[in-house]
């Protein structure tokens, strides 16, 4: 049982440790579906969760069209988070650094670390 104590006292530390690196702040929307009157499913928004502490690890890629240029960069990206929030798939996530407001999209599913969460995410604009 100490040693058990002891691990869990050493995972706490490294999740301090870890989260010192969440530079960024996100806010994150998730979608919902709502049926109609008329029987039509569409998705709206729900409440926006509020100031996340993230940090986003950006992925660039320079895309070209037909070997045409100009080429595009397109930055996929991964994001970390604390432990105790979640990110669904499908959801918009602005993040904010000292300088933009980037707005992404969520893919797959949100993967879980004994210290941190983990989730991918793809590039829509820069607000």
């Amino acid at each position: 049982m100490c040693g058990m104590g002891k691990e869990m006292g050493k995972i706490k530390e490294i999740i301090k440790d870890i989260e010192r690196f969440f530079e960024h702040t996100c806010f994150v929307t998730e979608w919902e579906e709502q049926k109609q009157e008329w029987g039509e499913t569409i998705l709206v928004e729900k409440e926006q969760k509020k100031e996340l502490p993230c940090r986003l690890c950006r992925n660039p890629k320079i895309v070209t069209v037909n070997a045409v240029l100009p080429a595009e960069t397109v930055y996929d990206a991964v994001l970390l988070f604390r432990k105790d929030d979640v990110i669904l798939p499908g959801s918009k996530v602005e993040v904010m650094d000292s300088e933009n407001v980037m707005l992404f999209s969520s893919v797959g599913e949100m993967v879980p670390y004994q210290t941190h969460n983990e989730i991918a995410l793809k590039r829509e604009d820069v607000i």
